[in-house]
């Protein structure tokens, strides 16, 4: 996807001024221990530092993304996962893990700083400002062994596709699939199923900012160019679109979770919703 594609799905929150949304005054324990304890970054230094990249983010990157903006990227949530610490110990046992649209890769960076090998694990974000900013962010250029792509996922003759085809054993989606249209996450949905290794228990596990309900049927635009924002109703159809497409067995689970930018920013009939999707 090109650049005024990728504006055009987020139009919504495109908007420069974002860069003055949300100051920063404080970490939450997570990030923080991971910036002090993995990072070996100085106490008193870590909020300069984290400011720092962040300021580049935005100098570097053509799309203010809300995650850099809202400092989102500081609230890695795949620990909030039920299944996460089975998450790490399948890693540990060599099982392979992706994290698609990974940004600065802080959800990685938390897998590891919770004992799973470096080497089991995958990033993948359109941009390689985001992943060289996560190595700055992190300063484990030099040390960290996981294998970091720029690659576009809605290409299938992308270099994520091509190289993970049947290899990742977990995909990992934060935030992820809502900013695409419709056909872009039937798009997507089918490449991430073509990475997983084909045997049951694979699964892509993430979340979503959900409607309680839609107040509308999907707008023409939502198919083919705007970004598409599911309620239960509407996920459960995308994945059943994929799965009669596709031929492939999966089951789908889903549920809501306390999120830290719903509680900071609530929006009536609005949610966080989780889900995981299984292969049998």
């Amino acid at each position: 996807m090109q650049m005024e594609e990728l504006k055009d799905a987020l139009s919504p929150g495109y908007d420069r001024d974002m860069s003055h949304l949300k100051g920063l005054s404080r970490l939450n324990v997570p990030i923080r221990a991971i910036l002090e304890g993995y990072s070996n970054i100085e106490p008193d230094k870590v909020l300069a530092h984290v400011k720092d990249v962040r300021d580049r983010a935005f100098a570097v990157l053509q799309y203010p993304y809300p995650c850099v903006a809202k400092y989102m990227f500081l609230e890695p949530a795949i620990s909030t996962l039920p299944c996460f610490n089975a998450i790490v110990d399948r890693v540990k046992e060599g099982q392979k893990l992706l994290d698609m649209g990974c940004a600065f890769g802080q959800e990685l960076r938390q897998v590891v700083y919770h004992g799973a090998p470096s080497e089991n694990l995958y990033g993948v974000d359109l941009h390689l400002d985001f992943i060289n900013l996560g190595f700055d962010l992190f300063r484990d250029r030099s040390s960290l062994k996981s294998r970091f792509l720029a690659s576009n996922l809605l290409d299938s003759n992308s270099d994520a596709v091509a190289e993970l085809t049947g290899k990742v054993d977990i995909i990992f989606a934060s935030l992820f699939f809502h900013i695409f249209s419709w056909n872009q996450q039937i798009t997507i949905a089918k490449h991430a199923l073509q990475m997983l290794t084909p045997k049951p228990g694979s699964m892509i596990v993430g979340r979503n900012a959900a409607y309680v309900k839609r107040k509308t049927p999907p707008l023409p635009e939502e198919y083919t160019t705007k970004s598409f924002h599911h309620d239960q109703a509407s996920w459960n159809l995308l994945w059943d679109v994929v799965q009669k497409e596709t031929g492939m067995r999966f089951r789908m689970q889903t549920w809501e979770q306390p999120d830290q930018d719903f509680m900071d920013h609530p929006q009536l009939g609005a949610y966080m919703m989780y889900f995981t999707v299984a292969l049998e």
